[in-house]
């Protein structure tokens, strides 16, 4: 809910949401209040209750794993609630470097390293932005990331917990041309182990071809509540971060503002022009003067440059890879005086300067003697926890060891206890060894036996393979003999079709002449019926004749004659007759036999 008057806005969160506001107004400020549930701001964890003031410029981002509800009081520009974030993507990267993190201090190794990378307005913090600003000269930026590397590292050994912690190095957003090489150079120098790419699969894929095997480079999307600035944004950014370095930005700093003489600075630039080749003798090259020291005279052209403060002691000393103590801004120079103003963060005298007195040089160098010392009695203290944790180690061991010793001898007398019972153990073993030797060598006689009978069956069963061969091959002879009897008898039954047909055709011929002959003979029954009929009647009549002359006439004695021998030729013909049909039954009877014959024989081959 929105309150127009005090511009009081509420917001319930609901878990995995995200509360993102920005602040554009140069005179705004509004504050955010967490009232119920946990919250974080780029995961810093915002305690309840309390009041976190943002100025202009401000790009915030709340929030909530498990829900919660928080008060924005004052102008906001833009302010809305995301549901999606990336922001689990960024706990699976914090957790696996977490992970690192306690296998490096189980192991007693260096944490992990890991680098961010990726264009303008991805996300990225701007840690180191002073250093980016004003790193104009390439040579002398990778002089001082390698520079900022051996020191990272020399921490790293010195301290236990910086060392299972590892790094997490911030990067400019300058990727392309000689931005990229510069990211490589880093990543070589800081011998990072992951690399985290934002936004932008090109660089990503750069660095997975260029990046050894052992780096782990990842790929993430940017979050939502990424807002692009412009060049001008950017310009602006940058002076107010060296403003905030001055006077502060949520709680102000009051920087102190005094003169210092020519005389008492001695002032150098990192860097001289480089000769033109043209200008060198044959055969000689120019020397790498990007990272030379050069004198500087103070005058006008000091005016509103940043300069920084060195804690070398001497221009002889390696003034480009000494640490420096500060900065400061020169905001007006005096030439008639030969003075120039500084607006420096602490108050006269610059600290450490190449122009202090004997008295501050002497201070300097007893505490430079108190910080060896210091840093000497550290590690000798480091060294006695090292020792008194080897030596806790070696009593450990020494415990072990005599705790084994002990083990060991009540392991021997456990041993000698049970010599006895193995020995009788071992002759027992012994008579069944014997007795087992006897049963194998029973056994050896059996198998011999079985041996020998196998061989009997193996040639017996030898002999039968050979007679079913043989027999195999006399079955194929006879197979072959019946197939021959069989196209035989084939040949044989299709002749005594033959013949039988040819019989029936006989026997029908046969039967067709009886029945004529029968019909010839009963027509002559007949007419030899009507002559005797005839030649009763005759002889009757003529016997009254007959008794007168006693004498037949002659033509009755001729028909008697005639009908005797018609009588005879008949009866001739009915002999051959049934002589003929006599014959023909006792062929039918043959074939009949002959044909049935046949039949079983086909059968029995069968």
């Amino acid at each position: 809910m929105t309150d127009e008057k005090t511009q009081t806005q509420e917001f319930k969160l609901d878990p995995d949401c995200e509360l993102r506001f920005e602040v554009e107004t140069k005179s705004e400020k509004v504050t955010l209040e967490l009232k119920s549930g946990l919250a974080e701001v780029f995961g810093t964890e915002l305690v309840k209750g309390k009041k976190y003031e943002f100025t202009a410029g401000a790009k915030v981002a709340v929030f909530t794993w498990q829900g919660c509800t928080v008060e924005l009081v004052g102008k906001t520009d833009v302010s809305y609630v995301a549901k999606e974030t990336p922001m689990g993507l960024y706990l699976n990267c914090h957790a696996a470097m977490e992970r690192l993190r306690e296998t490096a201090e189980k192991d007693d190794t260096r944490g992990p390293i890991t680098m961010v990378v990726g264009p303008c307005d991805v996300g990225k913090s701007t840690l180191c932005r002073l250093l980016l600003n004003y790193a104009t000269n390439v040579a002398l930026y990778n002089l001082l990331v390698t520079r900022l590397a051996e020191v990272c590292s020399d921490r790293l050994q010195a301290n236990k917990k910086a060392r299972v912690s590892g790094i997490v190095i911030n990067t400019c957003g300058w990727v392309k041309g000689q931005g990229y090489k510069l990211l490589t150079h880093a990543a070589q120098a800081f011998e990072v182990d992951a690399i985290l790419v934002l936004d932008q699969e090109r660089l990503y894929n750069e660095l997975v071809r260029d990046m050894p095997d052992f780096v782990k480079v990842v790929f993430l999307p940017k979050s939502g509540g990424v807002v692009e600035r412009s060049q001008a944004q950017r310009i602006e950014a940058r002076d107010q971060g060296v403003r905030e370095y001055f006077y502060g930005s949520r709680t102000p700093l009051y920087p102190h503002s005094f003169e210092v003489k020519w005389s008492e600075a001695r002032l150098y630039k990192i860097g001289a022009p480089v000769l033109p080749a043209s200008c060198m003798p044959l055969g000689m090259k120019a020397e790498d003067n990007l990272t030379k020291l050069v004198a500087v005279t103070a005058g006008p052209n000091l005016l509103h440059h940043l300069l920084s403060v060195s804690f070398a002691d001497s221009p002889e000393d390696d003034v480009v890879q000494t640490n420096v103590a500060g900065f400061v801004c020169v905001t007006n120079v005096d030439v008639e005086r030969q003075t120039f103003t500084v607006l420096s963060p602490q108050p006269r005298p610059l600290p450490n300067t190449i122009e202090l007195d004997k008295l501050e040089k002497e201070r300097l160098v007893i505490r430079e003697e108190l910080y060896s010392k210091e840093s000497l009695l550290q590690n000798e203290r480091r060294m006695s926890q090292e020792l008194r944790a080897r030596l806790k180690l070696a009593m450990e061991t020494i415990n072990r060891l005599e705790e084994e010793k002990i083990r060991y001898k009540i392991d021997f007398s456990n041993l000698s206890i049970n010599h006895d019972s193995v020995v009788k153990e071992r002759d027992i073993l012994a008579k069944e060894t014997l007795s087992s030797q006897t049963e194998a060598a029973k056994f050896k006689i059996k198998a011999e036996g079985l041996e020998k009978a196998l061989q009997r069956e193996t040639r017996r069963k030898e002999e039968l393979e050979r007679a079913l061969f043989e027999f195999k091959n006399d079955n194929e002879g006879i197979i072959a003999n019946i197939d021959m009897n069989i196209t035989k008898i084939s040949k044989e039954q299709k002749l005594l079709l033959e013949n039988a047909k040819a019989v029936m055709y006989l026997n029908k011929r046969l039967q067709t002449f009886g029945l004529a002959f029968h019909g010839i003979n009963e027509r002559n029954k007949a007419e030899i019926k009507n002559l005797r009929k005839k030649l009763i009647a005759i002889s009757m009549n003529e016997s009254k004749s007959l008794s007168l002359n006693e004498k037949l006439h002659p033509e009755i004695e001729n028909l008697c004659f005639k009908l005797t021998e018609m009588l005879m030729e008949q009866k001739s013909k009915m002999q051959d007759s049934a002589l003929i049909e006599e014959s023909l039954n006792k062929i039918l009877q043959e074939l009949t036999y002959m044909c049935n014959s046949q039949h079983r024989m086909v059968n029995q081959e069968k």
